[in-house]
């Protein structure tokens, strides 16, 4: 082959890998994202003193919660801290962990499959909002010694997020294609999703087959984990409480077996739960797009809710 062709060749398929690259890292970097709002929650925690208000979970808490009202009722300074339930438990504690002090109180709404699943599992979600984490490196690192880097490559071999970033910048350029809401200026500056309150439901997604029997057994590193982060909290002078995901009515029955061993598992672990799972299970009209998202209407009665449980303690 003549030497030019070669390296003509070789100069585009730098190019071409570099302009890959160079998408790739700005997918993952993207303001524009839902993950990028984590760093807002991030400040406004390490912001905060003592006492306040922590809440904790996946995205039944970022849509199913309103922490100004929170905030006002209970008067505690608040933040929202749920991303969703693809961020990997052990991030979610390990973010919050470090930045309690005296008179906190940290409030866990989990979804079933915390319970049981690998908690510091290097998953897509928990890269998202690494990207937007100064402090996330040695995680991300630990992560990758544990899980392999051909996980981490390919994760990052996605085009998801290349998908993503070409979508929130052309998006608004066609007429009549409506907003996405799971973007980081949905997020209230207590760290809520707002953008879809007051909106009609776009219709709600089932949950995925779960490809099997319900599970018999919580992983035992979550109960691990779990426990840690209550005498770490306690140790700060801070109290954790359990609260249970909101659920719709009719696939609360999938995840009853379930939800019960996790309630049973918080109650020997000793942490605090002034409610029962199928006290949040709510109809089919309360829920805006999945089974564990709340409509506005809903959502104020699921604050209603929570107030009443943090004042009985």
């Amino acid at each position: 082959m003549d030497p030019r062709t070669i390296k003509r060749t070789s100069l585009l398929a730098v190019a071409v890998l570099g302009s890959y690259l160079g998408l790739l890292y700005l997918g993952f970097t993207d303001g524009r994202e839902l993950a990028a709002a984590s760093s807002g929650k991030l400040a406004r925690l390490r912001a905060l003193g003592s006492p306040k208000l922590v809440l904790v979970g996946g995205s039944n808490v970022l849509f199913g919660l309103d922490s100004q009202r929170l905030q006002e009722e209970l008067r505690l300074p608040t933040v929202n801290m749920a991303t969703g339930a693809a961020v990997s438990l052990g991030y979610l504690l390990g973010t919050v962990s470090p930045r309690l002090g005296h008179g906190d109180l940290v409030v866990l709404s989990l979804e079933p499959n915390y319970f049981f699943e690998d908690p510091l599992e290097l998953t897509d979600g928990t890269l998202e909002v690494l990207a937007h984490d100064p402090d996330g490196l040695g995680y991300l690192l630990d992560g990758i010694q544990r899980k392999g880097r051909a996980r981490l490559l390919g994760v990052l071999g996605s085009n998801v997020k290349i998908i993503g970033y070409l979508d929130n910048r052309l998006r608004p350029l066609v007429p009549g294609v409506p907003k996405r809401i799971y973007m980081a200026s949905s997020i209230s500056p207590l760290g809520d999703m707002v953008a879809h309150l007051g909106k009609a439901s776009p219709g709600v997604a089932p949950l995925p087959p779960r490809g099997g029997p319900a599970r018999d057994e919580i992983d035992p590193r979550v109960i691990a984990l779990l426990s840690r982060f209550k005498q770490e909290a306690e140790a700060a002078g801070a109290t954790v409480v359990v609260s249970w995901p909101s659920l719709m009515a009719e696939t609360y029955p999938d995840f009853r077996s379930e939800l019960e061993l996790a309630w049973r598992a918080v109650n020997r672990i000793g942490l605090i739960s002034r409610s029962k799972p199928e006290d949040h299970v709510y109809p089919a009209d309360c829920f805006y797009d999945t089974v564990v998202h709340l409509n506005a209407r809903c959502r104020a009665l699921r604050t209603e809710k929570l107030v009443a449980e943090l004042r009985a303690r």
